[in-house]
């Protein structure tokens, strides 16, 4: 259901921004470089983070370096998407209250559309973070310069017991979802091949549906040039941004840093910011 909303809500953006092309001039005073800027780095950053993900499965490899990179563009990525929004929020507050004169309103279906499409891909980001701390667990995955004997149990599958405590206690999570990372790898699989299902299913389970998409049902008012139901729905949306930055950065600076010896500190981190971004949507 949640993946049919999806698609009824990508199409409507589209129709709007279509539909509204011809009044562009409207909005011609309006300088939207640095919202350009700001969304194609958080496009380029997210594109980072999947490499990265996508090498150590590869690889079989999580070197120190990997590690250190991931920690520091989870927390560069969240802010250039946080910067997005504002930009957004500021945009279409200001063209409700001079009626389109100022500002650009169409610019939250724009935003809408980039973070939906990054809420799919988030949590597929996540997915493989969770299919990597398996593998450590299992000896697949090990660190770049660390030589173990054959038969010797690695460092990380002594921790498993500490690991599974620390898995265990993540508080980003909602309960449900501990019936999902629960699951054997080929369910966890099928989750990952069909990455929009993923997206529908476990990111319902992340955070309250009244919390989500928060961007998603400010897109037809103001588009639609519906002035004072925009800025209503935009500044409604507010404290909800806010207080899920807030989590991301709590659990950021409270979540130790990416090691392989440590794997479920990089689940977490991803978790953390799947969650953001499913808000921003």
């Amino acid at each position: 259901m949640t993946q049919i909303r999806q698609v009824l809500l990508s199409l409507v953006c589209c129709v709007l921004l279509l539909s509204t092309q011809a009044s562009a001039q409207e909005c011609s005073q309006f300088d939207r470089g640095e919202y350009d800027a700001v969304s194609a780095k958080a496009e380029s950053q997210l594109i980072e983070l999947e490499k990265i993900a996508d090498g150590i499965l590869e690889k079989g490899v999580l070197s120190g370096e990997e590690g250190d990179r991931y920690d520091a563009l989870t927390n560069d990525y969240a802010s250039s998407m946080m910067a997005a929004y504002q930009i957004v929020y500021t945009a279409a507050e200001t063209a409700g209250k001079s009626e389109g004169k100022e500002g650009d309103a169409r610019l939250t279906a724009e935003f809408e559309l980039l973070a939906s499409k990054h809420e799919t891909r988030t949590v597929a980001l996540a997915l493989k973070w969770e299919k990597i701390h398996a593998a450590i667990a299992q000896g697949e995955i090990k660190e770049a310069h660390l030589t173990i004997p054959q038969g010797a149990p690695s460092p990380v599958q002594q921790l498993t017991q500490e690991g599974q405590q620390q898995l265990a206690m993540r508080d980003v999570l909602r309960p449900e979802f501990l019936q999902i990372a629960a699951l054997g790898e080929q369910e966890k699989s099928s989750f990952a091949n069909t990455c929009k299902s993923a997206a529908s299913v476990i990111g319902n389970l992340i955070i309250p549906t009244a919390e989500a998409a928060q961007i998603a049902r400010c897109v037809r008012p103001c588009v639609a040039k519906n002035w004072s139901a925009c800025v209503s729905c935009i500044r409604n949306a507010g404290p909800v941004v806010i207080n899920a930055w807030n989590d991301f950065v709590g659990c950021w600076n409270g979540t130790g840093a990416c090691k392989w010896y440590k794997p479920w500190n990089c689940v977490k981190k991803a978790w953390c910011l799947a969650k953001l971004i499913a808000v921003l949507a």
